[in-house]
């Protein structure tokens, strides 16, 4: 069964100030983590939807990335494919429709992780694909909690391309409730948005 991957690292990272899919933990950058995961897992194609304008914000940290390093240097190595998101307006639902169009035909279902949840494991990847034969929706859950990444079945896909989705993927999964399976897994992390400057030194010191 094919299963392929987005990566929705196409935002302007408006609160954070600094490039998300660029900022770094456990050495190692957000984007490269979840390529990294995405390619153990035998995932793909990998998809990673980057901004229009690729230069980060001034940052409001000093890290080991020159402030002007764009995404696709380094994502370089990676056996990933880079597209822009052609409906920034739309935020992760852009992304979404972005990747649609780059799909290949046989691809039955969809991983998606937005950049600002980093910390998925190969291990949750895994254990969503393994549960894609029969579900619709799958969603992770922690304790009751939702969580991400997300897996969608190409049934869906043809709706995610329409004008009903435009208020969003939170709308999306509250018109198919009876669709969605959650998926309980036993690490916290799977919660953690990075959105802030403070969520990211939370983070750092979670870590």
């Amino acid at each position: 069964m094919k299963i392929a991957g987005l990566i929705a690292a196409a935002g302007t990272s408006s609160r954070m100030k600094f490039c998300k899919a660029l900022l770094t933990f456990d050495n190692t950058t957000f984007v490269e983590h979840l390529v990294k995961n995405f390619i153990s897992a035998e995932i793909k194609p990998v998809i990673v939807t980057v901004p229009q304008q690729q230069n980060p914000p001034t940052p409001f940290i000093k890290g080991r990335l020159n402030p002007e390093t764009k995404i696709q240097v380094i994502l370089n190595p990676y056996p990933v494919l880079q597209i822009e998101n052609q409906f920034p307006a739309l935020g992760l639902i852009g992304s979404i429709r972005s990747c649609l169009k780059f799909l290949p035909s046989d691809t039955k279902h969809l991983v998606i992780a937005p950049i600002d949840c980093p910390l998925v494991s190969k291990e949750l990847l895994v254990a969503l694909t393994h549960s894609a034969s029969s579900k619709l929706i799958v969603i992770p859950t922690f304790q009751g909690r939702r969580g991400h990444p997300i897996m969608i079945s190409q049934s869906f896909f043809a709706e995610l391309k329409t004008k009903e989705t435009d208020l969003g993927m939170k709308q999306f999964l509250q018109n198919h409730p009876h669709l969605v399976q959650e998926l309980p897994w036993y690490d916290e992390a799977i919660l953690h948005n990075i959105n802030t400057p403070e969520d990211y030194n939370s983070l750092n010191h979670l870590l």
